[in-house]
Formats: structure tokens, C-alpha cells, sequence
């Protein structure tokens, strides 16, 4: 951003790199970093893929410019959509951190000409439940997400039955409304 001496402030920090790479983000510290995107940026809107059998939220990001709310405007922008997941095995949750990261580098930081052309669709945290469940894992982070979901299903065989509240919210939220190019 304008002015910016290299560094971010805190709240626009993800949890591994306030804690030294020693913990993960948990539901709400994602839910809390996406508060703090939204209050920075006029160039995201949130929306819920699903509510999880334990009642959490599933958020996704529209990062857009200008801003996109529904998919009938991202359809007469002319912009491709990509959607972008991370977190389905919470015991990976690399990819979940990556893109927290990369979400505040296209609306804040020197990836924002990304949205010239495109409409980046970002869902961090897509086994919000298997996420908070939390296991000894091996190196750091000690604890790390499971890797099925809270009914004990692995969510990556879903793809055809469709019998996940998760799976399910991503085809009618995401995949039939959205209709993005690249996945």
C-alpha cells in the first residue's frame, strides 16, 4: 500500500506469523483476520459456502475491483473467476495459511492488479470442523487439524455422492452459482 515500509500491522498478521510459525489459525482466528481484511479494503465481499454440522461458518472472499457481490455481477463484469481452496485435510494446513496470506497480498499488497482481470474467489478453511479438531502432528505446528470432517467423512471423497453438508454447500454456493473458469 501507499506508504508502506514493509511491514504489516498486527491485525493484518496471520496466526504463524505472529507465533513464529508455531501454531495455526483455528476458525475464528480466520474469521477474526477476515474482519480485519474487510475493514481495509473495499474490494472483498464475504459470503457463507455452508453452515458445518457444528454450526460453524464457511467463509469464502470475492476479491474483486470494484467490488463484486452476486454472481450475476461477476457474470456481467466479463472478468474469469477462479476459486481457490485450501484446509479440506486441516492436517495440510499450509495451503489454509497460503491463502490468508494471499488474500491480504491481492487486496493490500503488490498483487492487486490481479483484480484487473479477474474475480478471485478464496475459501481458506474449507473443513471448518476437521480444522478445530485438533491432533499431535509431527515439526510445527505440534497441533494440527483432522483430516475428515465432524461426521468422520474425508471430504475429497465426496466429490460425486455429495452427501457432506460441506460438499454440498460448495456445489450450490460456489460451483453452480459462481461458475468459476479455474478451480
Amino acid at each position: 500500500p501507499k506508504g508502506w515500509n514493509g511491514k504489516w500491522p498486527a491485525r493484518l498478521l496471520t496466526v504463524p506469523e505472529k507465533t513464529n510459525y508455531e501454531r495455526t489459525a483455528s476458525s475464528t482466528d480466520i474469521l477474526e483476520f477476515i474482519d480485519a481484511l474487510r475493514w481495509s479494503s473495499d474490494k472483498v465481499h464475504v459470503l457463507t459456502v455452508y453452515t458445518s454440522p457444528l454450526r460453524k461458518i464457511c467463509p469464502a472472499l470475492v476479491l474483486a475491483s470494484p467490488r463484486v457481490t452476486s454472481p450475476e455481477q461477476a457474470a456481467k463484469s466479463g472478468k474469469t473467476v477462479v476459486y481457490l481452496q485450501g484446509n479440506i485435510h486441516p492436517y495440510e494446513m499450509e495451503g489454509k495459511e497460503a491463502l490468508l496470506v494471499l488474500t491480504r497480498e491481492i487486496l493490500l499488497g503488490r498483487l492487486t492488479g490481479l483484480l484487473d482481470n479477474l474475480i478471485i474467489i478464496i475459501c481458506p478453511n474449507f473443513n471448518v470442523d476437521g480444522n478445530d479438531t485438533l491432533n499431535f502432528g509431527e515439526g510445527t505446528p505440534h497441533l494440527v487439524g483432522s483430516g475428515n470432517n465432524s461426521q468422520n467423512l474425508n471430504l475429497n471423497r465426496d466429490a460425486v455422492r455429495v452427501d457432506t453438508v460441506e460438499v454440498a454447500g460448495l456445489y450450490r454456493t460456489i460451483f453452480n452459482r459462481w461458475d468459476p473458469t479455474l478451480i
